[in-house]
């Protein structure tokens, strides 16, 4: 019989509701994946979703576009994202995703 392994991932907090001017954290964390590629996204009010970051591995980090907004990944499983000022054009729905190297 095949071994099959549970991945899971957590996102938290799971909302924010928040003032501008204020700072925010995401956490994302990953359990059952082998070194897994890990991605922020928004999603705004019209809908289009914007890829935000991309790490490959621990302590690597994808440069972005976006400029308010930093990543961390500081082991295989946890990637964060935080931005020390918010603002009303920050109002979206943040994933966190992971996939197999690139898949």
């Amino acid at each position: 019989m095949p071994c099959v392994r549970l991945q899971t991932i957590l996102q938290s907090p799971p909302s924010i509701v928040q003032f501008a001017d204020t700072e925010a954290r995401l956490a994302c964390t990953v359990q059952g994946a082998s070194d897994p590629f890990m991605y922020w996204y928004r999603q705004d009010s019209s809908g289009g979703i914007e890829l935000l970051f991309l790490s490959r591995a621990a302590g690597m980090v994808d440069e972005s576009p976006v400029k308010d907004f930093t990543a961390q990944r500081t082991d295989s499983e946890s990637f964060s994202l935080q931005t020390e000022r918010l603002s009303l054009n920050h109002t979206a729905v943040y994933y966190c995703a992971w996939s197999s190297h690139g898949d």
